[in-house]
């Protein structure tokens, strides 16, 4: 330990677990909301409230794998696969997944995107965009030391949680 009493360590170790407790369960934000419906068809602008920014990202990874196989997205998420087809089931009510097979073979379910489910990945990858730059102008006020530092702890965090 650094210089950090245990009282000062287990009070930050709270925040910083809260932080990204928050930032996994995010709901889809007001202003982020807005967004969506000042850039989406009517169609798509009624979906937005119903969905989370999880859902979001499988909604494009769906879009970036065309026709994988629902037990494939896991691969590309760290998800599980029973989340992943919870999600999936969800889509599929909402109008923006299609289930289907391929042949005669109805052990393997392949998705594909809907229209609005197109648009949606579409929109939900320029936002990320427009984001990214924000981001990267908030970041030019740390030194690539500092970033660094961040960088290493995030990516330790998430190893820890895999274990």
């Amino acid at each position: 330990m650094k210089n950090i009493n245990n009282e000062t360590l287990d009070t930050l170790a709270n925040q910083i677990n809260s932080e990204l407790t928050t930032f996994r369960n995010r709901e889809i934000d007001p202003q982020t909301n807005e967004w969506f419906k000042q850039h989406s068809s009517p169609a798509v602008r009624d979906l937005i409230t119903k969905l989370k920014i999880t859902d979001l990202d499988l909604i494009t990874i769906i879009e970036q794998h065309p026709e994988s196989r629902l037990s494939d997205l896991t691969q590309f998420t760290n998800v599980r696969q029973g989340t992943v087809s919870k999600m999936v089931n969800k889509f599929v009510k909402l109008g923006l997944v299609a289930k289907y097979h391929q042949g005669d073979n109805l052990k393997n379910t392949y998705l594909q995107l809907t229209t609005s489910g197109t648009e949606l990945a579409e929109l939900h990858t320029e936002f990320h965009r427009i984001n990214q730059q924000k981001m990267k102008k908030a970041l030019s006020d740390f030194s690539a030391a500092d970033l660094q530092v961040v960088a290493n702890f995030l990516q330790w965090i998430n190893e820890l949680d895999g274990q």
